[in-house]
């Protein structure tokens, strides 16, 4: 499924498009970049934890998000 934001601020979703006045993409925005900085934090903590598991003793693994 593509996304499209172009310039006048319509927010097209495969066939269905939607404007969106300035606060509203600015909400948007915002959403998106904490989602994704969250899954990418994720994603590199658990490729770091998958990674040292296994010469780290047990009870000292890395506590993340805490």
């Amino acid at each position: 499924m593509q996304v499209t934001v172009s310039d006048d601020l319509a927010v097209a979703i495969g066939d269905q498009s939607a404007c969106l006045n300035p606060g509203e993409a600015f909400q948007l925005a915002e959403k998106l970049i904490r989602k994704a900085t969250v899954a990418m934090i994720t994603e590199e903590a658990t490729a770091f934890d998958s990674d040292t598991d296994a010469v780290r003793p047990a009870g000292q693994r890395a506590r993340v998000g805490r």
